[in-house]
C-alpha cells in the first residue's frame, strides 16, 4: 500500500476527532495530494475497513467504543466516591452516559468494576477493599459501635457483605485495626484528620493523647502571634470552659 495514503489518511483522521469513516476521509483529505475514497478504491480494490486495520487507524464504532468505556470507567469511580459502591439504580438516578445497560452489553458490569477498581453493591473485588471502607466508615462514624448499632446504621460494608466474606464482626474490626470491644467503654476514634487511633475518653476528649500533645504545641506556636485582643478572649475561654479539646480545636483552626 502506497504510504503517502496512509499518512494523508492519519492526518485526516486528526482532524475529524480520531476516526474516520469514507465521508470524513474525503472532508478532510489534503485535496492537491490525495484523490477521493471512491477513486482510490476502483483502483486499489481494497475495502474500507481493511484500510483503517492496514493504516492502523480506529473506525467510528472502535473510536466510540474506547470512548464510551474510558466515560463508564470515570462515572463509575465517581459513583463510587460519592456512594461508596456501585449499582444500576445509583447510575441510572445520575443519567451517566453510556447507560449501565450499555455498559453491561459491551464491557460485562463486573470486568469493568474491576478494571475501575470500584465495589459493586453488597459485593467487593476483594477482603482488602471491604476492610479499608469499614476503616474509613468507623472513622467517619467517630466512634466504637456495637455490632447492633452499626447495623441499625445501614452503614457500608452492610454487617451480611462481612458475613459473606467469612468474618465476624470482631475479626472484620481487628483487621481494620480496631478492637470492637470498645463499644463497652464508649470508645472513639480520634477526630484528627489522618489518625484512626481509638481510646477511651474521661470526659468528652476529641483526640488521641498523642494528637492532643500536637495540637497543643500547634496552638501554643500560634500564641506567639496572637494580638493582645486575642489573648484576652482565650484567658476568659480558659476560666469558662476549661482546657477542653473542642476549645484547643477552635484554637488551632484560627
Amino acid at each position: 500500500m502506497d504510504n503517502d495514503i496512509v499518512v494523508q489518511a492519519r492526518l485526516a483522521a486528526e482532524k475529524a476527532g480520531g476516526y474516520l469513516t469514507t465521508e470524513l476521509f474525503d472532508k478532510y483529505r489534503d485535496k492537491d495530494k490525495t484523490v477521493t475514497w471512491d477513486t482510490y478504491n476502483r483502483k486499489h480494490k481494497i475495502g474500507f475497513k481493511e484500510f483503517l486495520k492496514i493504516a492502523n487507524i480506529p473506525s467510528k464504532d472502535e473510536f466510540q467504543l474506547k470512548e464510551n468505556r474510558t466515560k463508564a470507567i470515570s462515572n463509575l469511580k465517581l459513583l463510587n466516591v460519592t456512594q461508596g459502591y456501585i449499582d444500576k439504580q445509583g447510575y441510572e438516578k445520575e443519567g451517566f452516559s453510556p447507560s449501565w445497560d450499555y455498559i453491561s452489553e459491551h464491557f460485562g458490569i463486573e470486568n469493568l468494576a474491576e478494571v475501575a477498581k470500584v465495589n459493586l453493591k453488597n459485593r467487593y473485588l476483594n477482603i482488602d477493599s471491604m476492610i479499608s471502607d469499614l476503616k474509613q466508615t468507623i472513622k467517619r462514624l467517630g466512634y466504637i459501635p456495637t455490632r447492633k448499632q452499626y447495623g441499625d446504621l445501614k452503614l457500608k460494608p452492610s454487617l451480611s457483605t462481612i458475613a459473606n466474606n467469612n468474618m465476624t464482626w470482631e475479626v472484620a474490626m481487628a483487621k481494620a485495626e480496631f478492637n470492637a470491644k470498645g463499644a463497652k467503654t464508649h470508645d472513639k476514634v480520634c477526630n484528627n484528620e489522618r489518625c484512626y487511633t481509638q481510646f477511651t475518653p474521661v470526659n468528652d476528649e476529641l483526640f488521641c493523647d498523642s494528637c492532643y500533645k500536637q495540637i497543643r504545641e500547634e496552638v501554643i506556636k500560634k500564641i506567639q502571634n496572637y494580638s493582645l485582643s486575642d489573648v484576652r478572649k482565650m484567658a476568659i475561654d480558659l476560666v469558662l470552659f476549661g482546657n477542653s479539646h473542642q476549645k484547643l480545636d477552635e484554637y488551632r483552626r484560627l
